[in-house]
């Protein structure tokens, strides 16, 4: 397994063993009621930690899966939430995702929404500046090659006066024709980092492959409670009588010195 592949399977299993995991699975199965602890128990989260913690398992294996096992007196609830768990997996990741891309993503929209309020400044001005009759430097060249060959009194008039609004505010409106053409190539330059952010902000990708589906168990895994005691109690049996010979051999060898 490379680094990288490794690097990203030792950061599975610790998402998997977040809080962010547990606090889901806790809320929806219920747990503080499954594992019978108290609501009002003032130390209910150090017990419903310590259950949570040696009902459910998350080890990497030699092939570099994540094995997820979850022990329960219900072996179906078992499977349940182990198959649930492997579904938070996308969903956890991705809010982790985007709470590192979205702060990123919201300057760059501010950017984008100042620049794109500077350009719309611009063409308002530059509206308003043709609506008084200014005009392009290409157009306003041909004014005077229209005045010369006027015959109209009444239009030549009207050209005058549109040569004379032109250059008084001519200059200004070369000015903010250029403006306008390096905000325009300004935001389409900006554009292509600014949706490569909005797309890591808003994605959801999916993190897993899930090679095997969780089923309910067949029998436990673990021994029975009986068993348990049996040998518990076959153990303390073996150690009573060990004990009771011992003691009497020693008030023999008493008894002989």
């Amino acid at each position: 397994m490379d680094f990288g592949e490794e690097e990203q399977a030792e950061q599975l299993v610790q998402i998997l063993q977040s809080s962010r995991i547990r606090d889901k699975v806790v809320a929806k199965f219920n747990l503080l009621a499954h594992y019978e602890i108290d609501p009002n128990d003032e130390n209910k989260y150090y017990k419903l930690n310590n259950e949570y913690t040696s009902h459910f398992e998350f080890t990497r294996t030699r092939y570099g899966s994540i094995q997820i096992d979850v022990l329960d007196r219900n072996a179906e609830l078992a499977a349940k939430m182990a198959n649930s768990i492997v579904d938070l997996i996308d969903t956890v990741k991705n809010d982790m995702i985007r709470e590192r891309t979205k702060p990123a993503f919201d300057i760059n929209k501010r950017k984008m929404l100042q620049m794109l309020h500077d350009r719309d400044s611009i063409l308002n001005l530059l509206d308003s500046l043709s609506g008084i009759g200014v005009v392009s430097l290409a157009v306003r060249s041909n004014l005077f090659q229209a005045l010369v060959d006027s015959k109209n009194s009444q239009e030549k008039i009207t050209i005058k006066e549109n040569l004379a609004l032109n250059t008084k505010y001519g200059s200004q409106y070369d000015a903010l024709e250029h403006m306008r053409n390096e905000m325009i190539i300004k935001i389409e330059d900006f554009r292509v980092s600014y949706e490569q952010a909005e797309s890591d902000a808003n994605a959801n990708f999916n993190h897993k492959f899930v090679v095997e589906k969780a089923v309910k168990a067949d029998k436990k895994e673990k021994p029975k409670r009986m068993i348990i005691v049996l040998v518990a109690s076959l153990g303390g049996f073996i150690f009573g009588v060990l004990f009771l010979l011992i003691r009497q051999r020693i008030q023999e060898l008493k008894l002989q010195a």
